[in-house]
C-alpha cells in the first residue's frame, strides 16, 4: 500500500473566479433581487439602476435628431433649387458665348451671365457644404443615442456566469458612484489554490502532474497548472513542509469542482503523488 500513499503534503487556500458587477453610471440602486450567498444562473437579473436621467437624455437627443432631419430636407430643397438656377445661367452663358463669336450679342451680356454663373456656383458649393455639416451633426447625434442606449441597457444588472453572490457593497436606494463594484459573483466550476515549494522540491514537479486534494472526507482530483518562474519569501500563512526555507516558488493547483463543494477561503490538503522523476543529485 506504500506505493499508493502520497508522500508530499501541503496546505492551500481555495481561490476562484470572481466576477465583479459594476455600476456603469451614477444613480440609485432601485431594484436588488439577490442577497449574499444566493446562487444564481448566467443571465439572471440581479438588480436595476435608476435610468430615468438616461431616458430624458435620449428624448432630448431624439428631438435634436428630428430637428436636424427637417434642416437637412430644407437644405436639400435649397441645394436642388440652386443647382437648377446654376444650370440655367450656365446654359445661357454657353449659348451667348457662342453668339459672341458671331457678334450676335454684346460682350457685356456675356460678362453679366458669367458673373451669374460664378455666383450660383459659389452658392451651390456653400449649400453643399451646409448639407454635409448637417449630415455630420446627425451622425454625431446618432452615435450619442447609441452610447446612451448601451449605457441604459447596462442599468439592468445581469449575472455573467453561474455562481453565488459573495458580497454586496450597496443597499437598496443607495446612490452608486460610477464604475464602483456593486456585488461580487463567484464561479465555483473551476477553483484553484497555491502551494509553496522549495527549489529542491520543485525539481520533481511539472505542469500537468496529477494532484489530489482533500477536505474532510471529500477527495478532489486536480493538476499542477502553473509554476512561478521567480521565487519569493515564504508567506506567513503558508504552508510548506519545511518552512525553514527562506525562498519558495508558488505553484498553482487547479481542481475540478462539479458539485460546488469547494468554496473560496476553504483550506485544502494537497497531495503530490510519488514521482518517478529524478533530480540532478540522483
Amino acid at each position: 500500500c506504500g506505493n499508493n500513499t502520497p508522500n508530499i503534503n501541503y496546505t492551500g487556500v481555495i481561490e476562484g473566479e470572481t466576477h465583479t458587477i459594476s455600476s456603469p453610471f451614477s444613480d440609485r440602486l432601485i431594484v436588488l433581487n439577490v442577497s449574499e450567498g444566493d446562487w444564481v444562473n448566467r443571465g439572471d437579473v440581479l438588480g436595476n439602476i435608476d435610468d430615468s436621467s438616461l431616458i430624458l437624455n435620449l428624448k432630448a437627443l431624439h428631438s435634436s435628431s428630428d430637428q436636424l432631419q427637417l434642416q437637412e430636407k430644407d437644405a436639400e430643397i435649397s441645394l436642388e433649387q440652386i443647382n437648377e438656377t446654376f444650370e440655367h445661367y450656365n446654359s445661357m452663358y454657353q449659348k451667348n458665348l457662342s453668339l459672341l463669336k458671331e457678334e450676335a450679342v454684346s460682350d457685356q451680356t456675356v460678362r453679366d451671365l458669367k458673373l451669374q454663373v460664378d455666383k450660383w456656383n459659389r452658392d451651390r458649393r456653400s449649400a453643399g457644404i451646409k448639407l454635409q455639416v448637417l449630415k455630420s451633426q446627425q451622425e454625431s447625434i446618432q452615435f450619442q443615442i447609441e452610447q446612451v442606449e448601451d449605457t441604459r441597457a447596462k442599468a439592468v444588472l445581469i449575472a455573467s456566469s453561474d455562481g453565488y453572490i459573495d458580497k454586496i457593497y450597496f443597499e437598496l436606494e443607495e446612490f452608486l458612484p460610477p464604475l464602483r463594484p456593486i456585488m461580487d459573483l463567484v464561479n465555483l466550476d473551476n477553483v484553484w489554490c497555491y502551494i509553496y515549494m522549495s527549489e529542491l522540491e520543485l525539481a520533481a514537479v511539472s505542469p500537468g502532474d496529477p494532484v489530489e486534494g482533500r477536505v474532510a472526507d471529500y477527495l478532489f482530483t486536480g493538476e499542477v497548472r502553473h509554476i512561478n518562474s521567480r521565487s519569493e519569501f515564504s508567506p506567513k500563512e503558508i504552508l510548506s513542509p519545511d518552512n525553514r526555507k527562506a525562498l519558495v516558488y508558488a505553484v498553482k493547483i487547479s481542481f475540478k469542482n462539479p458539485e460546488k463543494i469547494l468554496k473560496l477561503g476553504m483550506p485544502i490538503d494537497v497531495y503530490l503523488k510519488n514521482s518517478t522523476k529524478k533530480t540532478s543529485n540522483e
